[in-house]
C-alpha cells in the first residue's frame, strides 16, 4: 500500500490537495438469503371459489405462491424454504415440507397442496404456532440464522377453533368466539 499527498498553495489563499493512494484490491462479498416460511390453511372451506371466479380459494393460493417462488428465483438466489400446514386444531400444524434451498422441492410443496375434507375448523393458533416453530428453528440454525426471515400467513377465514393451553379442543361459529 502506498499513499502519497502534495500540497499546493493557491494564489487565493487555499490549498490544492492531491492523494495518490495505491494498493490491492480487495473485494468481498457476502450473500444474504432469505428463510421463506408457509404457514397454509388446508381446511374444508378452500375449496370455496373465490368471489367473481371459477378458482377456488385453493388455486389462488397455490398460483400465488408459484408466483412468490418463480419471483424469488431460488437457482439464482440463497432461498430457503419450509412449509407448515394447518386446520382443526387437535391435528395441530404439521410439518410439510422442512427446509430446501431446491426450487423443485419448492414447487412440489405447491403441486402437493391440497384442501383436507376432515379439516373443518381454521385453527389459527396452530398456525401460528407451527410458523413459530419454524422461526425458532432459523434462529437456533448457524447456517439459516444469518438470514432474514419472512412469514406468509395463508388462509380464507377467521378462526373457528383452537386448542387451549392444556391441550382441550374448543370450537365455534358463534359471534362471541374467542381464541384465549
Amino acid at each position: 500500500s502506498y499513499t502519497k499527498k502534495v500540497v499546493t498553495p493557491n494564489d487565493d489563499g487555499t490549498f490544492t490537495v492531491k492523494l495518490d493512494v495505491e494498493g490491492k484490491e480487495d473485494q468481498t462479498t457476502t450473500q444474504i438469503g432469505a428463510n421463506v416460511i408457509v404457514v397454509m390453511d388446508i381446511t374444508q372451506s378452500m375449496t370455496n371459489l373465490m368471489p367473481n371466479s371459477t378458482d377456488s380459494r385453493m388455486a389462488a393460493a397455490k398460483r400465488a405462491l408459484n408466483t412468490l417462488i418463480t419471483t424469488l428465483d431460488p437457482d439464482k438466489n440463497l432461498i430457503n424454504f419450509t412449509a407448515v400446514n394447518f386446520g382443526v386444531s387437535q391435528y395441530g400444524a404439521t410439518l410439510a415440507r422442512d427446509w430446501t434451498t431446491r426450487k423443485s422441492d419448492m414447487t412440489a410443496y405447491v403441486t402437493d397442496l391440497a384442501d383436507d375434507p376432515d379439516e373443518y375448523g381454521t385453527n389459527w393458533k396452530a398456525g401460528l404456532q407451527g410458523g413459530v416453530s419454524r422461526v425458532q428453528n432459523a434462529a437456533a440454525s448457524t447456517t439459516l440464522s444469518k438470514n432474514e426471515t419472512y412469514v406468509l400467513f395463508v388462509t380464507d377465514g377467521n378462526p373457528n377453533c383452537y386448542t387451549d393451553n392444556n391441550g382441550g379442543w374448543h370450537g365455534s361459529t358463534g359471534p362471541n368466539f374467542n381464541q384465549n
